[in-house]
């Protein structure tokens, strides 16, 4: 097979290999990433094109038959990762195994994020943490971010270290990392619980106009074994709901 046009080949592999790197190396490269991939199986088949008669006449060799389709096996599956990682960029999904579905979100909570998205502004929350040991501690609390972010573009979260950014932590009024701020346009809640009922009230608060003197909601959390709203049970929210109603 002739030389010619080699370079195209060489240029078109080392283009896959900086688009993969940066895919999973560099963080926030997604966009470049995939400009490199698509440059790259460009000059692939650029450089197949050129030496198409060369690949016609190798091919026609008995000796050679089985290296060209080795060569045609190798560039479809590069061919195949390359499709499948610029659909994986524009469409991902998440399957919750666990029993409980401890990493789903409840109707009522995915309902506001569904109004959120609706909306031109984005809404961003704060939460805040001491040091390396105190951010494990608070795992549960970055999965549940995580998860709120997954089902909405429009859902911002920051992990702020009060002790690597203490100016930051005394423009927010934060002295303790039990603190969580959300913040949506100039409106702003600030709650003291990580859990999701919380989360969503707040949510719900903002988008109300509750900070406005409209009158909000209180979202009832159910689906991950909180107690009943009746008083069907020892353990129940039947009084505040009562209290609430009335």
């Amino acid at each position: 097979m002739a030389a010619r046009f080699f370079i195209f080949l060489v240029l078109g592999v080392m283009l896959l290999i900086v688009g993969y790197i940066m895919q999973n190396v560099e963080a926030g490269h997604g966009l470049w990433s995939a400009v490199f991939y698509i440059l790259g199986v460009g000059l692939l088949v650029f450089y197949i094109y050129k030496n198409s008669k060369d690949l016609i006449a190798l091919t026609q060799r008995r000796s050679a038959r089985y290296g060209a389709i080795s060569v045609v096996s190798i560039l479809a599956f590069i061919g195949i990762i390359v499709i499948a990682t610029l659909f994986s960029q524009r469409h991902h999904y998440r399957w919750d195994l666990t029993k409980n579905k401890t990493h789903s979100l409840a109707l009522q909570s995915r309902q506001q994020l569904e109004r959120l998205d609706q909306d031109t502004l984005d809404l961003y929350v704060y939460a805040f943490y001491r040091g390396e040991n105190d951010l494990r501690s608070k795992q549960a609390l970055v999965d549940l971010l995580e998860t709120y972010a997954y089902h909405s573009d429009r859902f911002k979260y920051e992990l702020v270290d009060i002790d690597r950014n203490p100016l930051l932590a005394m423009q927010l009024g934060i002295s303790s990392t039990s603190t969580i701020i959300l913040k949506y346009g100039e409106k702003e809640e600030k709650i003291y619980s990580d859990q999701e009922a919380k989360i969503t009230n707040a949510i719900a608060n903002l988008l109300k106009g509750e900070q406005s003197g409209e009158r909000g909601a209180v979202y009832f959390v159910t689906g991950h074994g909180e107690p009943a709203l009746d008083f069907s049970e020892t353990y129940n929210y039947g009084r505040a709901k009562e209290t609430i109603e009335d």
